[in-house]
């Protein structure tokens, strides 16, 4: 073998020893695999799930995104939570992130005006319910407001909305139209039901209504505040609140009045 010959195999055998081809004296990479097999099996599985993430449904990979973000928005607050918190939470990268939502503001706003489409959605239900007298259909629709606002997370969320409201009013705009004015609104028409069919005293709706979802609120932001009490159930004690309110709400629309008597 001549020296030249020599020194050619030796180039060789060094690249190949260095994980590169031939190739290396013309300085090109080799394509051979230095990672473990085992990790090869892993990485490649990784971005098949990746490549599956990617390809699966909008629609559920959107709602994921809202459930992730409600629950970090509760933990660490609207300031103290970042697109780039959300991504690793949802287990995305951020670009997808923001193909959903492109700003934080306009997540938020989404997890606000969707998360309580299911609640509106629930208390229409109530309203056409023809099963229920009028005086259920009070006492069923107030228990779901009650168990909205203090049980689940996107209930929980009304304290952070009036917190976000000053400084992205799309917030406030979105919260009030799509979830407080529709909650008027089937409530104050179960009450004008009952008053047209003779259930309930005509009393002024405005007023019924404020007394209504008022305290419900006020109770929701308490809690909120009081959540890292000891003794939080016992300074407010939510079945028996509940209860409370709502024979007194009862009682106020079922007594008759000298010109409206309670129909038998």
């Amino acid at each position: 073998m001549t020296k030249a010959a020599i020194q050619m195999a030796s180039l060789i055998f060094s690249g190949l020893r260095g994980r590169h081809c031939i190739s290396r004296l013309l300085d090109y990479p080799c394509r051979i695999d230095s990672r473990p097999v085992g990790r090869q099996l892993a990485e490649e599985g990784s971005m098949s799930m990746q490549s599956r993430d990617e390809m699966s449904d909008p629609k559920s990979r959107r709602q994921d995104i809202l459930d992730h973000a409600v629950s970090l928005f509760l933990d660490q607050g609207y300031a103290g939570t970042s697109m780039s918190d959300l991504a690793r939470a949802v287990g995305i990268q951020k670009a997808s992130l923001y193909h959903h939502f492109p700003s934080k503001e306009v997540l938020f706003t989404a997890c606000v005006t969707e998360g309580y489409e299911g609640a509106v959605r629930r208390l229409e239900a109530i309203r056409m319910d023809e099963t229920l007298s009028d005086e259920a259909r009070i006492r069923t629709a107030m228990e779901e407001i009650y168990r909205v606002n203090l049980t689940t997370p996107v209930g929980r969320m009304a304290p952070m909305i009036a917190e976000v409201a000053p400084t992205i009013p799309e917030v406030a705009r979105a919260f009030h139209g799509g979830f407080i004015a529709r909650h008027y609104a089937l409530v104050t028409g179960m009450i004008e039901d009952g008053i047209a069919r003779g259930s309930f005293a005509p009393l002024d709706t405005l007023g019924l209504r404020q007394m209504i979802f008022g305290p419900i609120i006020f109770l929701a932001i308490e809690r909120e505040m009081t959540a890292d009490f000891p003794d939080r159930d016992a300074l407010n004690p939510v079945d028996r609140i509940r209860e409370s309110h709502i024979d007194l709400i009862l009682r106020l629309l079922t007594v008759p009045s000298a010109d409206h008597p309670q129909k038998e």
